[in-house]
């Protein structure tokens, strides 16, 4: 039976992760607690262990995604195991509507949001 890898909620207030990148590859072989990815929030990068042994048999969704927790982000399964329910969303979809949106929206006067480190 797959076991699905989730996108992790580090703290009370974390929304989303952005995929910083993938340790390991499709079809390879991963242990239960082993590093698997690089996520970061808006305070923090930290590392996602594999919830179980088995082949990593699907990378849903590739480094550089901002993904809600809790989605599922990865599966990994037995040898020839069907995951084929999983699905990742469209990215010409996802594309096209952002596009949209920038084009009918009006222009908007905010800055760009300023990452700073709490040691600052």
């Amino acid at each position: 039976m797959p076991v699905e890898v989730v996108m992790p909620k580090w703290g009370l207030t974390m929304e989303e992760g952005l995929i910083g990148q993938w340790l390991k590859s499709e079809g390879d072989e991963v242990t239960k607690g082993e590093p698997l990815l690089e996520v970061e929030t808006e305070k923090m990068a930290n590392v996602v262990e594999s919830p179980a042994s088995g082949i990593l048999t699907q990378i849903i969704h590739p480094a550089g995604s901002t993904i809600a927790i809790t989605d599922v982000i990865a599966v990994i399964g037995a040898p020839g195991e069907n995951v084929s329910q999983y699905q990742a969303p469209p990215q010409a979809m996802a594309t096209e509507s952002a596009t949209s949106e920038e084009t009918t929206a009006p222009e908007k006067t905010s800055s760009p949001r300023i990452r700073i480190s709490p040691l600052v």
